[in-house]
């Protein structure tokens, strides 16, 4: 880090008291990285992706404290049983409510 008011990680620049405070404040939680008790950061890389759909998207890293993987598998987990349940089971997918 530079010394100074901010700091800057991947070109990404905020207040340096965000470095080391247990929250991810930048895109792939470059700041908490370097923390000797912090309780670790997950970083994953994502290539880029295209479909027939006319989609494109470019890759990037993103990262997550990992204290907080279990919320978002579990958050991710009951929206994909409750949209199943909503939008295919019960026929959401036909009336429109699903989109």
């Amino acid at each position: 880090l530079s010394s100074g008011i901010n700091a800057e990680y991947g070109g990404e620049s905020f207040s340096r008291r965000y470095v080391c405070d247990d929250d991810c404040d930048c895109m792939g939680c470059e700041d908490e990285t370097e923390c000797e008790d912090g309780s670790g950061v997950t970083q994953v890389k994502v290539g880029d992706f295209s479909a027939k759909l006319h989609l494109k998207h470019k890759g990037g890293k993103y990262g997550m404290m990992s204290k907080n993987i279990p919320e978002y598998v579990a958050g991710y987990a009951y929206y994909a049983v409750h949209w199943t349940y909503w939008c295919i089971l019960r026929g959401g997918v036909f009336d429109g409510s699903c989109w």
